[in-house]
């Protein structure tokens, strides 16, 4: 019997081609961020082009010893590209990232590696401190305390603390530097002036700011923002002596020594010194601005200005300061003696307005070319110091009395002025103007009388050929 064996014939299965296309992609990076922008890629089934695949977005870093892969599988499309975010990543490292097609049952492929590098990381650095000020006249104490440098929140040690000021509106800087190791415990105290440099002025707007360095040199140094103080008035000690009184050559002499002013506690910065005086009785004072030498007041009056046998009170007085704060000495008496030849009496009105000493500036609209000082009592004794024809000081005393507006007056000896002169004070200007020539004007200033009128030998009480007045 024959047996008939049947076989199946299968054919096998027919694999299809695969191709998987990813065009071009490019990436832009941050710290700790990138973005990758890519085509939209496709895979090819024989030949016919497919879009039916899942993208997503591999990466690793590029020198990591495990190749594992963190997929993102989320993206935007903008037109024909795929944008991917990758957030967290290690700043200023190297990355490589791959677009993944997932074809399905067709397997999936993997683009070229993307290689991208994150930036550097710059750290967030911030200054902190809090301020207080105590502002005076010239000086004034700023605290910093809770001084700090911080980079990414994280506190940074300090190379050094530089405090700059300024007066409002100006632009030149005065700046005091400390070192890191000066402050403690997060705070310092610092002195305004800088050392050697100019008093704060009274009365002033200023503005100050800080700058804190930090010791790692790849982080900048960082300026505050402004902050302003008003400075006050200054307090005002002084001590005036009791004045030294003389008579001597026909003069009265006041010295007064040992004057000390001092400003917030801060000597030598300045003041005006005087010199008042009247008859004893007299609720008026004569007060005459005098100069000021080794904190030493000197002023001589003639006695021919003055009454004679009579007790004349002196004090001194020192104005300083913003508020011009006056301060006085005790009152020193002396009496005037009493002239075996009587003269004159010096009988004058009120001029009050125009008391205190002058000098001439202007006379007929010119600089003069000679001398004129005039010290003007309030009752109306006028004593006029020339140097005109002769180089020698010539004094002349007068009695004057002004009536609506018109000075007018006459030498001790009895010849009297010229011509009578119209009068204008304006602040620290005296015009007078003559009534008989318009044109004769006469524009003096205050001032205080120079020493040199008073020393021994430069006084002539001769009669000059003429008076200015």
């Amino acid at each position: 019997m024959a047996t008939l064996a049947m076989v199946s014939c299968e054919q096998p299965e027919v694999q299809p081609t695969i191709d998987f296309n990813f065009g071009t992609a490019t990436a832009t990076v941050e710290e700790q961020r990138a973005t990758i922008t890519a085509e939209i890629p496709y895979y090819t089934l024989d030949g016919q082009m497919m879009t039916n695949g899942t993208v997503s977005l591999g990466y690793r870093l590029a020198n990591a010893l495990t190749a594992e892969i963190s997929v993102v599988e989320s993206y935007t499309q903008e037109g024909d590209k795929l944008i991917f975010t990758l957030e967290g990543l290690i700043p200023e490292s190297q990355y490589n990232a791959y677009i993944i097609l997932d074809a399905g049952e067709y397997g999936s492929g993997m683009s070229p590696a993307i290689s991208f590098t994150t930036e550097r990381h710059i750290p967030v650095c911030a200054i902190d401190y809090t301020s207080t000020i105590e502002a005076r006249g010239i000086i004034a104490t700023l605290k910093l305390n809770d001084i700090a440098y911080k980079a990414d929140e994280s506190p940074v040690e300090l190379t050094s603390l530089k405090v700059e000021y300024a007066p409002k509106g100006s632009n030149e800087w005065v700046g005091i530097e400390f070192a890191g190791s000066d402050i403690e415990a997060s705070s310092v105290e610092v002195t305004l002036p800088a050392q050697g440099s100019d008093y704060l002025a009274e009365m002033s707007d200023y503005r100050y700011r800080i700058t804190l360095t930090p010791q790692q040199s790849e982080l900048s140094p960082i300026t505050g923002e402004e902050h302003s103080f008003t400075t006050t008035h200054s307090v005002i000690t002084a001590r005036i002596s009791t004045p030294e009184l003389t008579i001597k050559d026909n003069m009265l002499g006041i010295t007064i020594n040992d004057v000390e002013v001092l400003y917030d506690g801060v000597a030598e910065l300045g003041y005006k010194g005087y010199v008042h005086y009247r008859a004893q009785g007299s609720s008026e004072w004569n007060k005459r601005e005098v100069a000021t030498d080794n904190n030493t007041l000197h002023h001589t009056i003639m006695l021919a200005s003055l009454k004679e046998d009579t007790t004349y009170e002196v004090r001194g007085a020192i104005v300083a300061g913003a508020a011009n704060s006056e301060h006085l000495s005790e009152v020193a008496t002396i009496t005037t003696p009493k002239s075996e030849e009587p003269l004159p009496p010096v009988v004058g009105g009120d001029t009050t307005s125009i008391a205190g000493c002058w000098t001439l500036t202007l006379w007929r609209g010119a600089e003069p070319t000679f001398d004129i000082y005039m010290d003007i009592s309030t009752d109306g004794c006028v004593t006029l110091y020339q140097r005109m024809e002769s180089r020698q000081w010539e004094t002349f005393v007068s009695a004057a009395a002004i009536e609506d507006g018109i000075i007018s007056g006459s030498y001790t000896d009895g010849v009297a002025w010229s011509t009578s002169y119209g009068v204008v004070v304006d602040g620290d200007t005296m015009t007078w103007t003559s009534t008989l020539d318009s044109g004769d004007v006469s524009v003096y200033e205050r001032c205080v009388l120079p020493d040199e009128i008073f020393r021994a030998g430069m006084l002539s009480l001769t009669m000059p050929s003429s008076r200015f007045l």
